[in-house]
């Protein structure tokens, strides 16, 4: 019953360009396979932004941007999907197969990983003075805020469980779990934590949508 509205959502996205399709791609070289909006990207050997299109390989290095109406997908293999929000900045920084590691500076990011073993490979989020470590399969969102804001919030659903590091502690989030990880001030370095529903929004149902998509790829 929710799988033509979760479609609904998809397709409502003004100007998106998606390729659903489950291609053989590897650890090493990712692509991407949703857009919408203006998405920029800065290889690792170029000073030049240029814009990105769909099925762009994505490589160890490459930097992306969305504007105020931009989002954009990665798919890094047929398990493991990365979404970014609206105006995000995204670079990847490790791209090899025993794990790969990504850097949000700014912007919203949700991760999700349908298989993941965590003694053969490791997915690391950067975010401002904080690190998140996938130790499960499950679905993980980072929210970096701002150039300057002051919190980090971070929040694990779909069974997942992460390490959560801040620049003086570390701790396990669970399922169903969210952070609220303090950068400035007297709390620096403490957190906070809550139920995970409650920073649900219009991200988070864009990212259902795509996964109701994957999934029946798969099934296909």
């Amino acid at each position: 019953v929710l799988l033509p509205t979760l479609l609904l959502l998809v397709s409502g996205v003004s100007g998106f360009e998606a390729d659903d399709t489950i291609p053989d791609v590897t650890d090493r070289v990712a692509r991407i396979s949703f857009l919408s909006g203006d998405v920029q990207i800065r290889r690792a050997d170029s000073r030049d932004w240029e814009k990105a299109v769909l099925n762009l390989p994505i490589v160890e290095g490459d930097e992306i941007t969305t504007d105020a109406a931009g989002r954009f997908e990665i798919q890094f293999n047929s398990q493991t999907h990365l979404r970014v929000s609206e105006s995000s900045y995204l670079k990847i920084v490790g791209l090899k197969d025993e794990g790969i590691a990504v850097s949000l500076s700014q912007g919203s990011m949700s991760l999700r990983a349908l298989r993941f073993d965590k003694e053969r490979a490791y997915f690391e989020i950067d975010a401002p003075k904080t690190t998140v470590a996938v130790q499960r399969a499950g679905r993980y969102r980072v929210d970096a805020g701002k150039t300057g804001d002051s919190e980090v919030s971070v929040s694990v659903t779909e069974d997942g469980e992460a390490r959560v590091y801040s620049d003086n502690s570390g701790f396990t989030l669970k399922n169903g779990r969210s952070a609220r990880l303090y950068l400035e001030g007297n709390f620096a370095g403490d957190w906070a934590t809550g139920d995970s529903a409650r920073y649900a929004d219009e991200f988070d149902s864009w990212t259902l949508a795509r996964d109701a998509v994957i999934a029946q790829r798969l099934q296909e």
